[in-house]
Parts: C-alpha cells; structure tokens; sequence
C-alpha cells in the first residue's frame, strides 16, 4: 500500500487583525483589505505566516495625522546578528536567498564590503520569518497599517493596502533617527543617487538631499528602474502609475516593477508563467522512490521545484499535484 502524499501550497499566508476603528469603516472595507493581503501573498512564495495589524484613520492605536493619508510599517525589526559584521551578513544573507530563489541577477551589484560604516541594516519581522533569522523583538504583529478615512471607494482602499502592506513587510527606505544616527534596509541596498553610489538619507526634509528620494536599481545605480519621492523614500514619485506611488492611483494590480522590488527585499516570486510541482514526503518519512525521474527527472519529494507547464507520464502510484502559483490554483 502506498502511503499518501499531501500537496503544500508554498505562498505566503498574511493574516489580517482588525483593529475596534474598523467597525466604524466602509462596508466593503474588510474585504478590500483582504484582497489586496491574498495579493500579496499569492505573489510571494515564502512558505511563512505573517500577521498585520489594520486599522481605520488610525494605525496602531495612532490617530492618522490626516484623513487623506494611509501608513504602515513592521511592528519590529531586528539584526542578522549583533556584531560589526551584521552588514556584510544581511548582504551575503540576501546574496543566499537570490540564489535559493534563482535571481542572482537581482544582487549581483551587491556591495562586496560593508557600505554603511558603523551604521546598521535591519530587517522586518516578515523578512526575519522568510529568512529563518531569529527576532528578539517580535511582538504579536509582524506589521501594522492605517488606512486613511477619506479612502472610501474600492479601488482606492484596495491599491492603499496593497502599498501599505508592502510597508509593513519591510519595503522600508534608510532614514535617521532623533540622535543622528542612520538606520538602512533590504530595500536601501538598491536605492540610488546616482552610479555607484547608493543614496543616503537626510535628517530634516528642508535639505537639498532630501528633495529627491533617489531611484530604484538592480544594476549598481546603472539603470534607473524608477524614481523614489522625497517625501516618502520608498515610494515611486506620483508620474510613475502603481500602487507605490506617492500619490494613490487607484490601481489594484501589483506591476511587474512591484514584483522586482519585492524580489530585491529577498522574497521568492510567483512569476505569471511558472507552475510548481509541489509534493512532500509523507509522515512515516520515506524518501523519493518511485517519484524521482517521473517528471522530467525533477525530484520534488520535500521541496518545490520550477517546471514547464507541460504534460507527464506518472507511473508510481503516487499523487502529483501541480500548482499554479500565480494564481494559486491546482
């Protein structure tokens, strides 16, 4: 008898907390909410729960300092470790997760020294999940959002979630706290001012620096990808059509830029044309007999490999399920 094998879907599963102030929202503003989170999370492949925080004109308890703005951020951050090498660790930690995800295109413009000085990188809560570092500082949400009260309509509420939540999983700029001192990202990696030369952020919005908020780049500054605002630095400026604009556009889809970012912070993407073969060993812990060489010599058993949306000749016995994971349909 053939034990069973269960299909595992690998997407990211993002749990939404309403906070008391939702009551008081629109009726429809739960389930836009929802939509945009199954967007995100169909999108990202990281096999992680994460859990956001959602309030209405208020965020984490916060009244929103205007009806017309939305905001959201991790509820914690944490270190890859604790020491002078934590830069050169969270970039070589990002360097091992575009070669686990297959895009090591995406850092191969990666510094090969610490660029930062003795200035940290830290990482979100849900980047600490996907990348199995440990989070000292965790709380009880991985992120939290607020969504502004002059957000009524559906597609309005919709692409602000889909931009806020993308906050609170860690698409975060470099920025300066009350000390002087300078905090970098995942995301700060591939913020540019110009060739070669990653962008640095000021302490008062009246300097010259912060009149731009540098630009996106996967090739060392190279080739622009998009403009960042100086108002939001990790926010396309409000020319650009997407929902990390500055600006809301009311669109409702993830672009294929958005996908790029959220690549560069480390997460493994759905792309439109892969469909995934997704089989795990069973509970009594038996290996691949029987599977391995059944699809085109892919052995599956444990983990999730890429093919080709093509036909297979099964002849083990075994259940094969295959996953279109951009859709996250069977």
């Amino acid at each position: 008898m053939v034990d069973p094998i269960t299909a595992v879907s690998p997407d990211m599963k993002i749990n939404l907390s309403w906070d008391s102030s939702v009551s008081a929202a629109p009726s429809g503003f739960q389930a836009d909410v929802q939509q945009a989170a199954t967007m995100l999370g169909n999108a990202i492949l990281n096999p992680i729960t994460v859990t956001i925080q959602v309030g209405w004109g208020e965020i984490g308890g916060t009244l929103l300092s205007s009806a017309n703005e939305s905001e959201g951020g991790p509820s914690s951050t944490t270190y890859v470790n604790y020491g002078t090498s934590n830069n050169l660790q969270a970039i070589n930690l990002l360097i091992n997760q575009s070669t686990l995800n297959n895009t090591s295109n995406i850092t191969a413009s990666l510094p090969s020294s610490n660029p930062f000085g003795g200035e940290y990188i830290t990482i979100s809560a849900a980047e600490a999940k996907a990348f199995g570092v440990p989070n000292p500082y965790a709380t009880t949400f991985d992120g939290m959002i607020g969504i502004g009260t002059a957000f009524l309509s559906n597609a309005v509420i919709i692409s602000a979630a889909l931009h806020e939540l993308g906050h609170a999983l860690g698409r975060a700029p470099a920025w300066v706290d009350s000390n002087g001192v300078s905090w970098y990202t995942p995301f700060a990696l591939y913020t540019y001012s110009a060739p070669g030369q990653l962008w640095q952020p000021s302490a008062t919005a009246s300097t010259a620096a912060a009149t731009s908020g540098g630009y996106f780049s996967v090739d060392g500054g190279k080739t622009n990808l998009g403009n960042f605002s100086g108002g939001d630095s990790a926010d396309f400026v409000a020319s650009i059509a997407d929902p990390f604009s500055l600006v809301d556009q009311s669109i409702t889809t993830l672009t294929p830029l958005d996908l790029l970012v959220i690549e560069s912070q480390g997460y493994q993407i759905a792309s439109p044309n892969e469909v995934y073969f997704v089989v795990q060993q069973n509970a009594q812990g038996r290996n691949n007999n029987g599977i391995n060489g059944e699809y085109n010599g892919i052995a599956p058993v444990g983990q999730n490999s890429v093919i080709g949306l093509q036909s297979a000749t099964l002849t083990s016995g075994y259940n094969v399920v295959i996953l279109n994971g951009a859709r996250s349909e069977y």
